[in-house]
């Protein structure tokens, strides 16, 4: 089933070559979001690779990649990784950048006019 304009993707395949692929599918279709596992420089090992096989994204698709993906929270732990990992896209997901509530002026939710209901309408 290929991704859909609402779809977040998120690639490691340990394998460069599928990762490439994965990446370019990714970027041909209208997936709101794409998180790339691992350090920034293998993202751009990536894109390296699909130019010198003809595939350049155009800056509107690359602007929904994220890589290194996940919140900045400290993460070590695989478990903790994905942690980081579910809050960006649940961040992503609600239009929030994430970050600390506390000191800030931020509220843990959008007023009721604008609330994301597609969870409540699904339960």
């Amino acid at each position: 089933m290929a991704p859909g304009a609402g779809s977040f993707t998120l690639i490691m395949n340990h394998h460069v070559e599928r990762d490439e692929e994965s990446l370019r599918y990714s970027l041909e279709s209208p997936a709101a979001y794409i998180g790339v596992l691992g350090p920034r420089s293998r993202y751009e090992k990536l894109l390296a690779g699909l130019a010198t096989r003809g595939f350049v994204a155009p800056p509107s698709r690359l602007a929904v990649v994220r890589s290194p993906v996940g919140l900045a929270l400290g993460a070590e732990t695989p478990q903790e990784v994905a942690v980081a990992i579910v809050s960006e896209l649940l961040a992503t997901r609600r239009g929030f950048e994430g970050g600390f509530l506390s000191g800030s002026i931020a509220s843990l939710h959008r007023p009721d006019a604008t609330r994301d209901t597609r969870a409540l309408a699904t339960s």
